[in-house]
């Protein structure tokens, strides 16, 4: 880490707390997000950080690249499709000012993030350093995109990721094989943050992020440098996919050591920090009773793959029966995350190499996930959520779906 003060002139250019860095950058009219990291520029090129650009086209004044003569060099975090033009990774749009991309002196790609800033943020801090630093960033079964740097800014809290790039559900899947490798990696991902009682609340596809730098690509087709497409593919299939989990704002983390009764939390994930909490509302939440956020995660991962993967028909009917039961209103009839992991994993075990391999169907679009529910619900007491095995370690479960 690097701790240098912020020279006076720039510390009256940067917004004041988390919550500004969050807002800031569209005012005055003419100014991008990126715009409030130019102050910084000469402080992260001392780091041997060089912050990208600006693009140059006027109709996106938010999109910055690394500039020109700078490919990425191989990191080890991402690669291309056979069938891609990977330049289309060398570009991002920077729309909220708390991140902005940069490339290391040798040419690596990176992510920059304020996470903490004076007493905000530490919370997210804490999750980050359990999760993604350490030996434990080097287990197989951990999805959560790893810390690379931390870097200390007068009160600011930097810290360094690869940079990635969103792709849960786009390109569209090629076959079922790659469906479910994708729920069973999003799911062991999250059952390893549940196992070191970190507990996500915001799961979404957008939060989920894939080690691909080529793009765009639809439909498992992918295209080339002048936008023409290339024959259908099973995109998945050109390289080693990883997903992880991505943004742990709105975390909370327990020390093994507490006491299972205290692992609760209450109200909506955002309450107290900043503006509208933008996902689906997990029943439990629009309570002021404690719940279980380990609970909360199950229900909100088993809503994600149910608007995703509900309309797949016969053999899938019993992981689509599991994701019904992850959403269930009682947070005590949803199974823990690891129960979860095991049932899809006893579902994996059951299907042959035709079925993993036929070509998967899109959902229909518009269609509600089944069995959901925003009526609030009467929550179990204290002393019941004390029991709860969302808040103690998981224990095994048999699905009786498969």
């Amino acid at each position: 880490m690097t701790d240098t003060p912020v020279p006076a002139f720039t510390r009256s250019t940067l917004p004041k707390t988390l919550r500004d860095w969050r807002a800031s950058g569209w005012k005055p009219e003419g100014t991008t997000p990126r715009d409030v990291w130019t102050p910084l520029e000469p402080f992260f090129l001392e780091q041997g950080l060089i912050l990208w650009k600006k693009d140059s086209i006027p109709m996106l004044p938010f999109r910055v690249v690394p500039g020109k003569g700078f490919p990425r060099s191989p990191d080890g975090f991402v690669y291309s499709a056979l069938v891609s033009d990977s330049s289309r990774g060398s570009r991002f749009d920077v729309v909220k000012a708390i991140h902005c991309p940069a490339r290391t002196i040798d040419n690596r790609y990176v992510l920059i993030r304020l996470v903490a800033k004076g007493d905000d943020g530490l919370n997210h801090l804490e999750a980050l350093r359990r999760l993604g630093t350490g030996a434990v960033a080097f287990r197989g079964d951990n999805h959560i995109v790893p810390m690379l740097r931390e870097i200390v800014l007068d009160d600011m809290i930097f810290v360094v990721f690869p940079l990635l790039r969103d792709g849960f559900d786009s390109p569209w899947y090629y076959n079922y094989g790659e469906v479910l490798d994708a729920i069973h990696q999003v799911t062991e991902g999250l059952a390893f943050c549940h196992e070191r009682l970190v507990a996500h609340l915001d799961i979404d596809v957008d939060n989920i992020l894939i080690n691909f730098t080529g793009g765009p690509t639809q439909d498992g087709v992918t295209y080339d440098s002048g936008g023409n497409p290339g024959p259908p593919s099973p995109f998945r299939a050109d390289f080693p996919v990883r997903y992880y989990l991505n943004d742990f704002e709105l975390a909370v983390c327990y020390g093994h050591d507490s006491d299972p009764s205290t692992r609760v939390v209450s109200g909506l994930p955002t309450k107290g920090l900043h503006g509208k909490y933008g996902r689906a509302v997990v029943p439990e939440m629009l309570s002021e009773q404690p719940y279980c956020p380990f609970r909360a995660d199950v229900w909100q991962l088993g809503r994600m793959f149910l608007r995703c993967f509900q309309h797949l028909d016969e053999p899938w009917t019993p992981l689509t029966q599991l994701f019904i039961e992850m959403t269930s209103e009682a947070p005590l009839s949803r199974p823990t995350m690891a129960q979860a992991l095991k049932c899809i994993r006893q579902f994996r075990s059951t299907l042959s190499w035709d079925s993993l391999s036929s070509r998967v169907p899109r959902p229909p679009p518009g269609t509600p996930p089944k069995s959901i529910t925003l009526e609030p619900l009467p929550e179990p007491a204290t002393d019941a959520l004390a029991t709860d095995p969302g808040n103690a370690p998981d224990t095994d479960r048999e699905s009786p779906n498969v």
